[in-house]
């Protein structure tokens, strides 16, 4: 048994298979499909934008006020 690893941009796959052909064959169509599938605008995910202090509000919500220094927090 072999392993192969294939890799294109960001994207990466791999298997085993029983010879070094057959691991040279499917890298051939996998690093194929790879190309096709890569889309860039989905590599660059869009981040929710929080200012400071929404963000800071968001983990008193969220985590703070289950905190035992909550008063500490809350300031």
């Amino acid at each position: 048994m072999l392993g192969v690893q294939v890799r294109y941009k960001n994207l990466r796959d791999t298997a085993t298979r029983d010879t070094a052909r057959e691991c040279e064959q499917w890298a051939a169509i996998r690093l194929l499909e790879m190309k096709a599938e890569y889309d860039p605008k989905k590599t660059q995910e869009q981040k929710p934008y929080f200012s400071f202090y929404a963000l800071c509000q968001k983990y008193y919500d969220e985590e703070g006020c289950k905190k035992r220094g909550k008063s500490f927090i809350e300031q």
